[in-house]
């Protein structure tokens, strides 16, 4: 799943708000991995929703842009 969320993050517009646990999860991995950019922060839901915690992410890594180049999707 980590894997599959740096592909999503390289094709989004950062900064990238990330809500779902799942994805928070998977994107605490990849901080500690070194390939992304991230903070733990309060988000607002764009549906209306009340504060929820989320992970914005910021920036994929040099380390995440070869671990991209290196297990290229397929």
């Amino acid at each position: 799943m980590p894997l599959a969320l740096l592909r999503r993050i390289a094709h989004e517009c950062l900064p990238l708000v990330l809500t779902s646990d799942e994805d928070v999860e998977a994107a605490s991995i990849l901080v500690l991995a070194g390939h992304v950019k991230a903070a733990m922060q309060v988000v607002f839901d764009p549906r209306g929703g009340g504060p929820q915690p989320g992970m914005v992410v910021t920036e994929v890594t040099r380390l995440g842009w070869r671990m991209l180049e290196t297990f290229p999707e397929g």
